[in-house]
């Protein structure tokens, strides 16, 4: 009986995603599995870069707002990488007054697309993560310019895993310059540049399944945004 009760709590243990005073790479581990995630925020946009953190205007090239949804899927691959899928739905902001006698609102243009990108995470002792996105790639799937495709660097974010890791909260940790490619490769190979933002974000992640390969009706892991 004792040992029946000896391998029944070793089991609950080993059970547990961490424990109180657990090293960082411990929680790093334990955070494994597919989180659903939603979430929105607004870009200040400068083809030109910017100076002071404002953006810096030229001819043909003006700043802009642009506000957005995001949904998608995290997956955590409990070894400290991972990789993200989601659509962004963006709607433009321009800065210059409309010119209504063209019939051009100067507004917008409203439009969504499907990106991916690898990321690297970890999680520390306070149950904080810090999470960082190699380039991510995104193609435009409704809008004025479909088929149209770009990678944006540093979009990396901060936050904090729930107690029983079902829950995640992150958000851009700062005045964090963005800068966007042409392409992934150009994005690697030292490019240039064909835009720059600054960026707030949030999102909340749901665990939907723990990692597993098989779906064991705690969610569906692929892809769900198809066109």
């Amino acid at each position: 009986m004792n040992r029946l009760v000896s391998i029944t709590a070793l089991s609950l243990a080993l059970s547990l995603p961490a424990v109180a005073g657990a090293a960082p790479n411990d929680l790093t581990r334990a955070l494994r599995g597919d989180y659903a995630f939603s979430g929105d925020g607004s870009c200040l946009h400068s083809e030109n870069g910017f100076v002071n953190f404002r953006a810096n205007p030229a001819p043909s090239k003006p700043g802009l707002i642009r506000s957005f949804s995001v949904h998608g899927v995290r997956k955590f691959n409990g070894d400290g990488t991972g990789t993200v899928k989601g659509r962004a739905v963006e709607i433009g902001h321009n800065a210059f007054p409309a010119n209504n006698t063209t019939g051009n609102t100067n507004f917008g243009p409203a439009f969504t697309n499907n990106f991916s990108a690898k990321f690297t995470y970890t999680v520390a002792s306070d149950r904080s993560i810090h999470i960082v996105n190699e380039p991510l790639t995104h193609t435009q799937v409704e809008g004025p310019n479909i088929g149209q495709t770009g990678a944006w660097t540093g979009i990396n974010i901060k936050g904090h895993v729930s107690q029983d890791f079902k829950t995640i909260v992150v958000a851009t940790p700062g005045s964090v310059l963005e800068t966007e490619y042409a392409s992934e490769a150009a994005a690697l190979n030292g490019g240039i540049p064909t835009n720059f933002r600054y960026c707030h974000r949030s999102r909340t992640l749901i665990r939907i399944s723990d990692g597993d390969h098989e779906d064991r009706g705690r969610g569906q892991t692929h892809w769900p945004f198809s066109r």
